[in-house]
């Protein structure tokens, strides 16, 4: 069954508003003096079919190379992402992919992805 041009519209408009809502999370964090220089060393993306596959229930998976992949359709405020975003940050900040930091893996490499997940998510 084809959707109605209608349908479309709405869809693309309600896309339009969640990559609004993403930007505007992701850009008060250039704003912030803690996340700014953060952001000079890594990155955001918010695409389809780019980076590493985000469960459902993800919200963004951070790598040790300073890539943040945010879940391409999921809808959220500025708000949720700005602070979600920002949590991932505070990792690569915290040297959490580094090696050498103290972990329950006593030996090989540091992990190469970090996510965060929606606990109250069905």
């Amino acid at each position: 069954m084809k959707k109605s041009s209608k349908s479309r519209r709405s869809e693309s408009a309600q896309l339009d508003e969640a990559t609004q809502q993403w930007q505007l999370g992701l850009g008060a964090l250039f704003e912030n003096p803690l996340f700014q220089p953060l952001l000079t060393y890594a990155r955001a993306f918010r695409a389809q079919n780019y980076g590493p596959e985000i469960p459902k229930d993800g919200w963004i998976v951070v790598t040790a190379e300073g890539r943040v992949f945010c879940h391409p359709t999921r809808r959220a405020t500025a708000t949720e992402w700005n602070y979600v975003i920002a949590h991932g940050l505070l990792h690569l900040g915290f040297g959490h992919f580094t090696r050498g930091r103290a972990s329950s893996r006593a030996s090989g490499p540091p992990p190469a992805v970090a996510s965060y997940h929606d606990s109250s998510a069905t």
